[in-house]
């Protein structure tokens, strides 16, 4: 009697009704839309680089052939359905009854970051979870602020990550405006906000309106040195030196009163904006400072250091 391979098979539940699917299923009453809403995720898949993995297919049969039948596994049939079928807050849960192919791991992990949803699958020997978050493609700005609008109930992290990905990308415009429509959709914008908007209105020169969303709550970030960064970016940039000396100097003493330890990147920064100002006195208590605490000197501390001393006319210390 010769040995029969068993089919893949995947369940998922709605409304106290299992749904079943076997791999290349077409009996499902809702076949056509299943198969359809697939063709519109793979699609988005290959915009972000998704290569259907063949070599998880064992038969001697064409490369396209192999694409088709990784396309119809069972567990990404009963996700299309689950994607047509249930809130966006509800959490996806498939069971299947065999191992999930790498393929349809990588594939169904795409399809959790850009749809925003939480997908866990068990087969039969562990869990697959994927969280959701949302991912920001670098590469392709217009498709992110595609997938970003696609989100029905979009939240502060999503806000966040494409304020994120616009100002990385060069786009401070759209960071600008996605920071507006967070603040229409009544969020409250958190450190990692300020951190990249503000960076945002120092690369567009916009100082009034940096200084116009950031002054309400400027209580609330005396101690964040991200924060504080990007305000001293903004102050300088726009030309305004002396307050950007200003926040750097507040911003130290309260540092130290309250005994906490000052990271390098601020006073890297704090170095960059004593050169601009010619002022060697401070500059080298800074430089104690580091050397005292013992931080380690980045390249962009040393570059600072050096500079501080060569503008201000202390030659022997630059070098």
């Amino acid at each position: 009697m010769g040995m029969q391979k068993l089919l893949g098979c995947s369940w998922f539940e709605v409304d106290g009704v299992v749904h079943e699917f076997l791999v290349g299923d077409t009996s499902h009453p809702m076949s056509p839309k299943i198969y359809k809403k697939l063709e519109s995720l793979f699609k988005e898949l290959r915009e972000v680089g998704y290569s259907p993995t063949t070599e998880f297919v064992f038969f001697d049969i064409e490369e396209k052939e192999k694409e088709y039948f990784l396309g119809c596994h069972s567990e990404k049939l009963a996700v299309a359905f689950s994607l047509i079928n249930i809130g966006a807050n509800n959490i996806i849960r498939v069971v299947k009854n065999l191992c999930v192919c790498g393929d349809c791991h990588e594939a169904i992990k795409l399809i959790s970051k850009f749809t925003g949803r939480k997908i866990t699958i068990r087969d039969n020997n562990r869990f697959h979870c994927f969280s959701g978050v949302f991912i920001f493609f670098f590469c392709n700005t217009p498709y992110a602020k595609h997938v970003f609008s696609q989100s029905k109930n979009p939240n502060i992290c999503l806000f966040n990550t494409m304020i994120h990905g616009t100002v990385s990308n060069d786009s401070f415009d759209d960071a600008v405006l996605f920071y507006n429509s967070m603040h229409s959709a009544r969020f409250l914008p958190d450190n990692y906000t300020f951190t990249f908007v503000l960076k945002a209105c120092a690369r567009l020169a916009d100082f009034s309106f940096g200084i116009k969303l950031y002054s309400p709550v400027e209580m609330g970030f005396d101690y964040d040195v991200f924060v504080k960064t990007s305000l001293v970016c903004l102050y300088s940039k726009c030309g305004y030196v002396k307050d950007a000396r200003k926040v750097v100097d507040v911003f130290l003493r309260r540092m130290l009163f309250r005994g906490l330890l000052l990271s390098v990147g601020i006073l890297g920064v704090a170095f960059t904006r004593k050169q601009l100002l010619g002022d060697l006195a401070s500059g080298e208590w800074i430089d104690n400072y580091i050397t005292e605490s013992g931080f380690h000197r980045n390249v962009f501390v040393l570059i600072s250091s050096v500079d501080l001393y060569a503008k201000c006319g202390s030659i022997e210390k630059a070098l």
